[in-house]
């Protein structure tokens, strides 16, 4: 009887993995919210996080990422960017739901488990359209094998997906992680707290990206996402000192660029760190690089653009950010702000103006709402619009009475800085303190 149960169970388990056959609602193409690419297309949804521990959390996301950065650098694949699936955390979604919102045919899921130092991964390749499996594998390793098993799941989804890679482009790909498994821990954490975006979570993401470069000093990846922490604090304004944050980051996307040439996020740095300091050809060159490496990289995109719609590059910034947007479907709000100043560099006031409305039912950061304001006044009164410029300035000073122009002009990156001038001019004009 036993026998017989496991015989059951085992055909059982043989059956439902049967790749030719339609065992869930198949997507539609016509409801899709994009057209599908003209290359294979594919969603990474988070991992779940079977241990029981929440503190094994950080190991399910980083997981995730790393198939997500990985697959992203393979120039005959379409890969979502990883602030869109992860939208998708932690509630039970439909594979067909996945597909049509994000526009594509392929959605790989699967979960950990660890328990007593060992690690359960399954993983599983879904194709939407067709309503069927296409790979399944479940990968038991020690818990220092973290690495390799990356690798492993990352190379059974290419070969999945009908995609090759050369000896060359391998090397690229997996040179950037690290053999040392606490290395690796502690960038997981980081990345996990670096991507909420604020001054307290930032200072943590730090903390755990030296530990990761302490653990392994040739730790090219680490250095690199320890520089974007430094960057931060000088870009957002987090710092009194931003030209010693900034330094630091030269410094350490320089140790990283000495470690491993090939890092996307190193050119992406380079280039956010040109434009803080004016050097537009070289930001458009670092930033045109990054995505020579990985042309999948929404964030990295969205970088480029942001360089070029201060350079002057309105249409260029324009047809930028929509690649960005469309790799990454649920964009993050500071992609909306892009796509404004976009507009309003090509003279489309009415469509700056408009997104600039639909962003501010996004953030609940004050300052956030405050620079919607700015843009929406500046687009009001390039259309005329004068009584509703001063509205929104009126609403702005209620919201922030601290909130003056010379705080925009020392943030403010752009070549035409006659333009910014005038921009000043009708911003006091409209009742904006100096």
């Amino acid at each position: 009887m036993g026998a017989l149960a496991l015989a059951v169970v085992m055909v059982g388990g043989t059956l439902w993995l049967r790749p030719w056959e339609r065992n869930f609602e198949a997507a539609s193409e016509q409801r899709m919210a994009f057209p599908l690419p003209d290359k294979p297309s594919v969603a990474v949804l988070p991992f779940d996080n079977l241990s029981g521990d929440p503190e094994k959390e950080h190991f399910a996301d980083g997981l995730t990422e790393n198939i997500i950065s990985t697959l992203s650098r393979v120039p005959t694949m379409f890969v979502i960017a990883r602030n869109s699936t992860f939208t998708y955390k932690g509630r039970p979604v439909k594979v067909q739901e996945v597909a049509e919102n994000l526009g594509v045919r392929y959605v790989l899921g699967g979960s950990v488990r660890i328990a007593d130092d060992r690690v359960r991964v399954t993983a599983q390749l879904i194709d939407a359209i067709a309503g069927t499996h296409i790979w399944s594998e479940q990968y038991d390793r020690d818990y220092g094998d973290l690495f390799a098993l990356h690798d492993d799941i990352t190379r059974e989804i290419v070969t999945a997906l009908q995609v090759e890679l050369t000896d060359g482009e391998q090397a690229r790909v997996w040179s950037a992680l690290t053999d040392s498994p606490e290395a690796g821990n502690h960038m997981m954490k980081g990345v996990e707290k670096f991507y909420r975006f604020n001054k307290e979570d930032n200072l943590l993401a730090r903390a755990e990206m030296e530990r990761a470069v302490d653990a392994d000093p040739y730790f090219a990846l680490g250095y690199t996402l320890l520089a974007w922490t430094h960057w931060a604090d000088a870009s957002y304004g987090r710092t009194d000192l931003p030209e010693r944050s900034l330094t630091r980051a030269v410094l350490f996307a320089g140790k990283a660029m000495a470690l491993n040439p090939d890092i996307p996020d190193v050119y992406a740095l380079r280039g956010a760190i040109h434009l803080y300091r004016r050097e537009f050809a070289d930001a458009i060159a670092a930033g045109e690089k990054a995505l020579e490496l990985n042309p999948n990289h929404a964030t990295n995109a969205a970088l480029l653009a942001l360089t070029l719609v201060n350079t002057g590059r309105a249409a260029d910034a324009l047809a930028m950010i929509r690649t960005a947007m469309r790799l990454s479907p649920y964009y993050p709000a500071w992609f909306v702000g892009i796509l404004a100043d976009a507009y309003y560099g090509l003279g489309e006031y009415e469509q700056s103006a408009a997104v600039l409305l639909g962003l501010m039912e996004r953030p609940d950061d004050t300052n956030a709402i405050c620079r919607c304001r700015v843009g929406i006044a500046l687009a009001y009164a390039a259309l005329g619009r004068e009584d509703e410029a001063r509205d929104q300035i009126t609403l702005l000073r209620a919201e922030d009475p601290q909130f003056t122009i010379s705080q925009l002009q020392t943030s403010n990156l752009h070549r035409d800085t006659s333009a910014v001038e005038r921009r000043a001019a009708v911003l006091k004009r409209l009742g904006l303190p100096e």
